[in-house]
């Protein structure tokens, strides 16, 4: 489910000959996401966005924010039952992705472009 995402670990080397020169990897999941008749769906469900914006901010640090922070944003999330986050006017390092994909929140990224509309 959106709220428990089922992810798989991607790894790929380059490789020349049998020698590995680079390795990576990331965390992957799979969904099929559709509108019909005016209802988001994924999976074939139909799912309900309760979200909520944020900015990259810490009290203490300014614009930059800590793994602690940004659990701590996402734990809150989760406890007042918000499903997703939309990103304010840029992207947020990589550390937010992954775990907002750890712990089931939809997020809406800008390319630092407005998107009030959504």
């Amino acid at each position: 489910s959106e709220d428990c995402p089922w992810l798989y670990t991607l790894v790929l080397a380059l490789r020349r000959g049998a020698q590995a020169v680079d390795v990576e990897a990331c965390r992957v999941g799979m969904r099929s996401v559709r509108v019909e008749g005016g209802q988001l769906k994924v999976n074939g469900r139909a799912i309900e966005i309760r979200g909520v914006n944020r900015h990259e901010h810490d009290a203490r640090l300014g614009k930059y924010a800590s793994r602690d922070t940004m659990l701590t944003d996402i734990r809150l999330m989760k406890q007042l039952n918000f499903n997703a986050v939309r990103l304010s006017h840029y992207p947020n390092r990589n550390l937010w992705y992954d775990l907002c994909d750890a712990y089931g929140l939809w997020v809406c990224d800008e390319a630092n472009n407005e998107t009030h509309g959504l």
